[in-house]
Order: structure tokens, then sequence, then C-alpha cells
């Protein structure tokens, strides 16, 4: 976990360096958008699993799953082009710490 708040707090940081130019209140919104769609973009993919996994046991489960995807994907929409792009270039940047970690783990759990 120290590892993660690290790199995410210089990350954050640095997004907040690039969009000085904007203003603090321009800086504020364009990290607003980014907080708003890091967090509805694993909502979405569990909105998906959701309406997967419950289509034909659960219909009323599946009917409240769409909703949920169907709102996540028009927030992250009208978050705009920008800020999806950025949200597209941190997930991109965190694939080879994810990579990095899951060998790290399977290293561990041969050694012990």
């Amino acid at each position: 976990p120290v590892a993660a708040l690290l790199l995410s707090s210089v990350l954050g940081s640095i997004l907040l360096l690039t969009n000085a130019a904007r203003g603090f209140m321009g800086a504020f919104t364009f990290l607003t958008m980014m907080a708003t769609v890091t967090v509805l973009a694993p909502l979405l993919v569990a909105a998906a699993a959701e309406l997967r996994a419950s289509w034909r046991a659960a219909r009323g489960w599946a009917a409240v799953a769409a909703l949920a995807g169907l709102y996540c994907f028009l927030a992250i929409l009208g978050s705009g082009l920008e800020v999806i792009l950025w949200g597209a270039v941190l997930l991109v940047a965190g694939v080879p710490v994810f990579l990095w970690a899951r060998r790290r783990a399977a290293t561990e759990a041969v050694t012990t």
C-alpha cells in the first residue's frame, strides 16, 4: 500500500503541475473529473460483470447492473475527451506496476 500511495501522490502532483497554467479553479476541476473517472471506470467493469453473472438467474439484478453500467458510461463520457485520454494514460502506466507486483508475489509464493 505504501508504494501505491506514493506513486498515486506523485502522479497526482505531476498532473496538478501540468495543469497549473489553467489556474487553480481549472486545475481543481480537471483533478475532480480525473478522480471521477478513476472511480467510475472500475464500477463500470463491476456492473458489466454483474450483468453477465445475473443475466439468467436474477433478471432484477441484471437490470440494476445495466442501469448502473449505463450511468457509469455516460458519466465517464461526460467528463470530456481530455480527461478520458489522461485516464487511459494512467491506466496504461499502471500495467507495468501490476505485472511487477504479480511477478513479485509469484516469486515470494515459490520461495515460501
